[in-house]
């Protein structure tokens, strides 16, 4: 159940399948994929003269090479290829399409190979982003997603058929009743494990076969409107993380997040603020430590020769630690600027806290505060107004008023409204605020006595967290999630996968990554439409109210 080692595993054996000089040919989509799990260097190594595009139609003739095709079989890849393969480029072709090939589409592969330059065709599951061990992404932009409905469901149904094929699973599916969008996705994708029934017949056959459950973003609209305190989280939240780099404007450079290159971000990419700060701070000291060891004992050949030995990983360890360093300097410097932490307990207690009268009061103070952000104004309102929508005496339609007037245009303060049509309590399911449940309550209570200050920031937890919950359980309500193919529901599944119809956050890779972590024996894979911040997540409902 690891999706990075999984797509990893693929790439390493397509560069291995092919000896001597080559060229990686990759369509857009399969470039991103491949670009998430290895590092250029890391191509290097396996003789890969050159990387190239597949839309790329000036490329010089190299018929001396030999060529990795590594692209998604649609029909305007296969286009595409025909005509490269009418006209090669170089001297022989070994094509790996990203997901299951259409008969149709081999047929025409075969008749434009007119000069046999085809060795191999290979059907390799990586159709998707891998981000982290549990969590991965299709990586569509809002306006594909929601203007193209046909295309959507397809472009879903392609990435989860590949990334179960990839780990050789054949879920349970399962879907949010509520969201139409869901039960597309989960027919076509039952339709196409009914059309492939020999790849998706696996010989580990397991007495409770793995669950996918396709759920809506609009079911839990409040994670992704959350400041997030957890170091990954944290980075995309304030700086953004785009194909694993981060664009630090401070020093007008971009660094590379690598869970194979960077052992510091791979040990403490879900450790919370205090805790990556406290780290960041150790390691540094080990590196003052080791580089004063190496000046005070260059005395002989023996000391000269360690010290080459042991150079490039320390030198590595100790770019890993400034790079880190500027990171933290960077979040650190906009908390500060933004009243961050001030505006996040006011968050919190709004997802977590039911008192109405305090949270106008918060509310309030930071719409009238000047060195809030704007957005982080418009983000606190929204919780608001979903909080106590139903709530009579509710003061959401002031907010908005005094948001305007603080110079925040009325377009943008409008995506309140936006939020509550599609988010509202009548059209979500389950219980987001635990409005309904008394013992949930008493829990909270006693969790943040137990932990005191600490938990201030982080008592939130996604709604995921229960979804998977009950799954494991075998208690998810088969009324708000039915099956696709008349499976039964109360059996208890010890694989779930979750995908997010609209994105899914890193505060929901957490969950995912402290459920993997625990002895219960119940093992997860999250994934989304995209990765989403609170900024994507505006955009999101900005592009619906257009």
């Amino acid at each position: 159940m690891n999706v990075l080692l999984a797509v990893q595993d693929y790439l390493r054996k397509m560069l291995d399948a092919v000896e001597g000089m080559k060229v990686l040919l990759m369509d857009e989509e399969t470039l991103n994929f491949v670009s998430l799990v290895i590092t250029q260097s890391q191509v290097l190594q396996q003789q890969v003269f050159l990387f190239e595009k597949l839309e790329n139609f000036q490329r010089d003739e190299m018929r001396h090479l030999r060529c990795i095709c590594f692209i998604r079989p649609t029909a305007h890849n296969i286009d595409s290829l025909s005509s490269e393969l009418a006209n090669p480029k170089y001297g022989e072709y070994f094509l790996f399409f990203s997901n299951v090939l259409k008969s149709k589409y081999v047929e025409r592969l075969a008749s434009a190979d007119q000069n046999c330059v085809v060795q191999q065709v290979h059907e390799f599951f990586g159709d998707y982003g891998a981000i982290n061990a549990d969590l991965f992404t299709l990586n569509m932009k809002h306006e594909a997603t929601f203007s193209d409905r046909s295309w959507a469901v397809n472009r879903i149904a392609d990435g989860l058929a590949a990334m179960v094929l990839s780990l050789k699973r054949r879920p349970i599916i399962r879907f949010e009743r509520r969201s139409h969008m869901a039960d597309l996705v989960a027919s076509e994708l039952l339709n196409r494990m009914g059309k492939e029934k020999v790849l998706f017949s696996f010989q580990r056959q397991m007495d409770n076969p793995p669950v996918l459950l396709i759920v809506d973003r609009f079911s839990d609209p409040v994670t992704p409107l959350l400041h997030q305190w957890t170091y990954q989280a944290m980075i995309h939240e304030l700086l953004g993380i785009n194909d694993n780099l981060v664009a630090l404007s401070s020093k007008n450079t971009k660094v590379t997040l690598s869970m194979d290159l960077d052992d510091l971000f791979a040990n403490n990419y879900t450790k919370t603020w205090a805790e990556i700060a406290a780290t960041i701070q150790d390691s540094l000291k080990e590196v003052a430590a080791l580089n004063h060891h190496f000046q005070a004992n260059m005395q002989s050949l023996d000391d000269m020769r360690d010290f080459i030995t042991k150079f490039p990983d320390f030198q590595k360890s100790k770019s890993n630690v400034i790079k880190h360093l500027d990171i933290v300097e960077s979040l650190s410097s906009m908390v500060h600027a933004h009243s961050l932490l001030e505006v996040s307990e006011i968050e919190q207690n709004l997802a977590c806290k039911n008192n109405h009268s305090a949270a106008q009061s918060a509310v309030q103070q930071v719409v009238n505060d000047g060195k809030v952000r704007q957005d982080d104004k418009l983000k606190v309102v929204m919780l608001y107004a979903l909080r106590y929508e139903t709530n009579g005496s509710n003061t959401t339609a002031r907010f908005c008023e005094q948001l305007v007037q603080n110079g925040l245009a009325p377009e943008r303060v409008r995506l309140v409204q936006t939020l509550l049509s599609f988010a509202s309590t009548a059209n979500r399911t389950g219980d987001l605020f635990s409005n309904k449940s008394w013992l949930s309550s008493i829990r909270q209570t006693l969790n943040q006595s137990v932990n005191g200050v600490e938990i201030v920031y982080t008592q939130h937890k996604p709604y995921l967290l229960e979804q998977i919950q009950d799954i494991g359980k075998g208690k998810l309500s088969p009324e708000d999630y039915p099956p696709k193919d008349n499976a039964l529901c109360r059996t208890t599944p010890s694989e779930v996968f979750v995908f997010n119809v609209g994105g899914i956050t890193y505060e929901e890779a957490v969950t995912s990554y402290n459920i993997n972590n625990t002895p219960t024996g119940l093992k997860t894979v999250i994934g989304g439409t995209q990765i989403l911040n609170s900024a994507g997540f505006l955009s999101l409902l900005q592009h619906i109210q257009h």
